[in-house]
Formats: C-alpha cells, structure tokens, sequence
C-alpha cells in the first residue's frame, strides 16, 4: 500500500511542477510540455485509481491517504465567503 501513496503523491508534484512550468512567461519548449503534463496526467489518473481500488479492500493506510487527499483538495479550492455589504 504505500507504493501506491508515494506513487500518487510523486505523480500530484510531477503535474503541479510541470503545470508551473507551462505559467512562465517563455517556456522553454511549449509542445514536449504539454505532452509531458498529459502523461503525467494519466499517470497521477492510475495512480488514484489504485489508490482509490486500495481503499475499497479496506486497506487503512489508502483510507488514511484519501482522507488527507480530500483534505487538501478542499483547502486548496476553499474560498473565503463575501460579505453582502
């Protein structure tokens, strides 16, 4: 089980670097960027996939790992509400 965590949270950095990489102003070459954040894309999608079919068997550690997940997505996508005033 915790092949799959780090194989999941290694595949997360590898989008969140590359994706960072595609923001610059000049990236240095557009297209093998872009295909490099789509495999590693598909490759974050197994990853969960895995993940998500562990914590199905019951197997604590991916429950532990899908809770800290969800955690995270939601502080990521949390937004602060705004007064009527």
């Amino acid at each position: 089980m915790p092949g799959e965590v780090d194989r999941l949270l290694h595949c997360r950095r590898r989008v969140e670097r590359l994706e960072l990489e595609l923001e610059k102003p000049w990236p240095i070459d557009t297209g093998l960027l872009r295909a490099q954040l789509e495999s590693a894309r598909k490759t974050e999608q197994a990853a969960f996939t895995a993940l998500l079919s562990a914590a199905h068997r019951g197997d604590p550690e991916a429950l532990v790992a899908l809770e800290a997940l969800e955690a995270e997505i939601e502080e990521k996508t949390w937004m602060t509400p705004r007064s009527a005033a």
